[in-house]
């Protein structure tokens, strides 16, 4: 078992929401990538053109159903993602109210440690089934792509930072190679 490196860490209420906001932000465009939008706007561009240019009531029907579904779309889109967010500061503002703020951050080559006063928990590296590095920031993920935890050079110290990064590297670059 390797040295543990820690850091003793007090939870900031606003810090965290700006982490959450910043990591749903990337979440939103990543999706939204993934989205034929550009395809549908296309679609219905084309179709209430040519409806339009050749009178033909039938396509511009259809292309404003178009833009109408598109429209539900951008809308069903961006109120999951305001709901997973919503429901995150929550639990945030939850956590401000309890007296246990301060905790300590730690990890070796078996595992990631949250000890407070009241919890202790432990992750082990095989739990984490993927990451994202975004910025100064890491988005670690167990099944289902659900996110763990967002470790942050902005909390943690930018030398025990570095060296979770080059941990995460190693720990998951062997369970790759099982």
């Amino acid at each position: 078992m390797s040295r543990l490196n820690t850091i003793d860490i007090t939870f900031e209420i606003d810090r965290s929401k700006e982490l959450y906001k910043k990591y749903f932000k990337f979440e939103r465009k990543r999706e939204f990538k993934k989205a034929p939008v550009k395809f549908l706007y296309g679609l219905w561009a084309v179709l209430i053109i040519i409806a339009i240019s050749l009178q033909i009531d039938a396509l511009w029907i259809i292309g404003f159903i178009c833009a109408v579904l598109t429209t539900v779309f951008f809308l069903y889109f961006f109120i999951k993602f305001q709901m997973a967010f919503n429901k995150f500061i929550k639990e945030l503002e939850k956590k401000a109210g309890s007296d246990d703020k301060d905790f300590q951050f730690g990890f070796n080559s078996e595992s990631i440690i949250y000890k407070s006063r009241n919890i202790s928990s432990e992750i082990k590296w095989d739990m984490i089934n993927g990451y994202i590095i975004n910025d100064d920031d890491i988005y670690l993920y167990i099944e289902n792509r659900e996110l763990l935890d967002i470790i942050s050079k902005r909390i943690l110290e930018e030398q025990i930072f570095e060296n979770f990064k080059s941990m995460l590297f190693e720990k998951c670059n062997q369970l790759r190679g099982r």
